[in-house]
């Protein structure tokens, strides 16, 4: 007989007997927000837009939309920063995490041999060499047609804006090192008193005079020109962009634009108040792109027009957290705001239920009775009598008092709600907010406290996962739990069966059932997992447990099997996931920095396991570094590598005395090979 809460602690090593679910093209959807423009590119009759929902084309005669995202073509992410159109008429798309990609209208080129996210700014020169930096990774990238080169040990700054001379001269912003120029092979930095060029922004007119502005003045590059000095008059002048003839300017603001000939300024007023990001000027016919916070706006002809390239009503597309109502509405919390999604379309939470709080939703919960609940750090707003309601109350209160003020909330069989937090737990008995003590004593001390996660089971034992290990609560009574090494707990569940499943920063994913604790370490699941960052957890119609792992994507678990998807080897939306839910026909729903993604179909499911018959024969090094050998120990064997989605990426020969060479990606990969009569699946990691 097993004693009670004994802990179980399955090991599973990277060459041992492998059990993998491998799941069959899975069917993806993608709902994103792309209301928010952050690069306009005008092309002929048509505006290309780099939204943080996708790339949207837009026909400025059929005043038609497109929306491109990561589930409909092969964007490779969802966050589109910057946009450029070569000469040849290429579109080139910066993205966040997916790098930068070339699209020509039907096919689309990644370029990962580039090794450049957060892409910030794009442009090219007569010859189309292109020049790409980022906002987060050092240096000047050049793509020459065939290969990448990096002037990172040159520029030694994150890079904010690049423009191009007509003599092909390369003028790079950056953070805070002031503007730099490629020329002639050879790197110069123009501004070495730099303190005025922190953040400014470049553009390039036809004479290939390049300008730069920032809040306190503008000056230019090249050509002898005369010197536009807008310091005394506008202070806050954005990027600008020339007219149709050279010696006009244009300076973008929040309410219309400024437009200067010679010595004499004028400001085109816009018929509406927005929050300018980007902008694109066309000489072709006079008109003029601006990409906002909520709208695209085209000026051409003397008429303006504001466009909304939203295909949802999503407020943003940074997606917190989310539940599931009665009616089998599906509700998004998110930084700006609350949307729900039903069989007849979209809904939001109004905006004045907020009055003057903050509507970023920390947390989304369903009560007993299937009503939606939205928790702020201040108020609550829920659904009452088909009617929304705002509670407010002395003792709801989660101050930020921490960088990331963490909030969760569950409730009882009885409808009770709980809430925990940064500040601590109350409890909502319908009527009456109440704050519960007790429960430091039974926790080990520690100077900084706070509860970041908490699950109730069918007993109605409420679990809080602390910055210092765990508690339950029960009958008006505090609890100790066994001390596992507990660190940080940034999610807890309860299944169908009534097992709890703990997520530990640090130490792994836990299964409490009534007599046992089980252990699955970060290293069962994939070696290249650094932490496990779980966020939420859901169970689907099969039974299995499917975990956000902030950051590495999806992890779809059933004891020995297991998937992880990303937004590489799959068409999530993004690998930082932050809410699960599983609605009424099964489809997985999964939240995140970059919109919503959806598991619609989970296709084929395939069980890989090693087969310990040819346990002498491997290969090696495992793990392994990207572009070094492989070797068989055993005799010449046909190898096929699949991804974790179950594509086939490479088919090869491979032996002790002919070895392969390594050109895969890093990540993880299932090996599949025959050895004489016998077959062997096994696992190799590529760091």
């Amino acid at each position: 007989m097993m004693n009670k809460l004994q802990i179980l602690v399955p090991v599973f090593l990277l060459c041992q007997t492998l059990h993998a679910q491998i799941i069959e093209n899975p069917v993806w959807e993608n709902l994103t927000a792309s209301q928010y423009v952050n690069d306009v590119v005008i092309q002929n009759d048509s505006v290309w837009s780099g939204t943080n929902g996708g790339l949207v084309f837009y026909d400025k005669v059929k005043g038609t939309i497109k929306h491109y995202n990561k589930a409909n073509s092969d964007l490779p992410c969802n966050i589109v920063k910057a946009l450029h159109l070569d000469n040849k008429k290429q579109l080139w798309v910066g993205t966040v995490r997916g790098g930068i990609s070339s699209f020509d209208g039907k096919k689309w080129t990644a370029y990962p041999q580039a090794e450049i996210f957060n892409i910030s700014s794009i442009s090219s020169d007569s010859k189309n060499n292109i020049y790409v930096g980022s906002q987060f990774q050092k240096g000047l990238r050049k793509f020459d047609g065939s290969s990448w080169t990096s002037f990172q040990s040159e520029i030694d700054d994150f890079v904010t804006s690049i423009n191009v001379d007509n003599d092909d001269n390369v003028y790079v912003q950056t953070f805070s090192n002031g503007i730099f120029i490629l020329e002639n092979n050879s790197i110069t930095n123009l501004t070495p008193d730099f303190s005025k060029y922190i953040n400014t922004y470049l553009t390039k007119e036809s004479t290939g005079r390049v300008w730069a502005s920032s809040s306190s003045d503008i000056t230019y590059f090249g050509g002898n020109d005369i010197f536009y000095d807008f310091k005394q008059l506008y202070q806050n002048i954005i990027p600008f962009q020339e007219t149709n003839k050279y010696d006009r300017l244009l300076a973008i603001k929040d309410s219309g634009y400024f437009i200067a000939k010679r010595e004499n300024i004028s400001f085109v007023k816009a018929p509406y108040q927005y929050k300018y990001v980007s902008s694109d000027y066309s000489a072709r016919d006079s008109s003029l792109a601006i990409g906002t916070e909520t709208h695209l706006i085209l000026h051409q002809n003397n008429n303006w027009k504001k466009i909304s390239l939203a295909s949802n009503k999503l407020p943003s597309h940074y997606i917190i957290s989310s539940c599931i109502d009665k009616n089998n509405t599906k509700w998004f919390g998110t930084n700006m705001g609350v949307a729900g999604l039903s069989d007849t379309g979209w809904t939001t939470v109004p905006d004045s239920m907020f009055g003057t709080y903050s509507n970023r939703i920390e947390c989304a919960v369903t009560d007993k009775t299937g009503n939606p609940w939205f928790f702020t750090k201040q108020i609550v707003v829920t659904r009452k009598n088909n009617k929304w309601v705002t509670l407010i109350d002395p003792v709801y209160n989660f101050p930020e008092n921490y960088s990331t003020p963490i909030l969760k909330a569950a409730f009882d069989s009885k409808n009770n709600l709980y809430v925990a937090g940064s500040g601590g737990v109350i409890m909502y008995d319908g009527n009456t907010w109440t704050t519960l003590e007790g429960y430091l004593d039974k926790l080990p001390p520690q100077n900084r406290f706070e509860f970041s996660s908490i699950a109730i089971n069918q007993q109605d034992t409420v679990f809080l996962g602390a910055s210092n290990g765990v508690v339950k609560y029960f009958e008006g009574k505090w609890f100790s739990m066994p001390r596992y090494n507990f660190t940080l707990m940034t999610s807890m569940f309860v299944d169908k069966q009534n097992h709890l499943w703990m997520a530990d920063l640090l130490e792994g994913l836990y299964k409490v059932t009534p007599d046992s604790v089980y252990k699955y370490s970060d290293s069962y699941f994939d070696a290249g997992f650094n932490s496990f960052n779980i966020k939420s957890m859901t169970q689907d119609l099969e039974g299995n447990i499917w975990m956000a792992n902030a950051g590495r994507g999806l992890i779809v678990f059933n004891e020995d099997k297991y998937q992880n998807f990303t937004s590489e080897n799959s068409d999530l939306a993004d690998d930082y996931t932050l809410t699960l839910m599983t609605d009424k026909q099964g489809k997985i729903w999964a939240g995140g920095e970059a919109g919503i993604s959806i598991l619609t179909s989970s296709g084929t499911i395939l069980s890989v396991s090693e087969n310990n018959h040819v346990s002498d024969s491997r290969i090696y090094p495992n793990p392994t570094e990207k572009g070094s050998l492989l070797y068989f120990n055993g005799a010449k064997t046909s190898v096929k590598v699949y991804d974790l989605a179950g594509n086939l990426i490479k088919e090869t020969m491979i032996s002790n005395s002919e070895p392969t060479n390594n050109n895969l990606m890093p990540g993880l990969y299932i090996l599949k090979y025959n050895h004489g009569n016998e077959q062997q699946t096994e696992k190799l990691f590529v760091r």
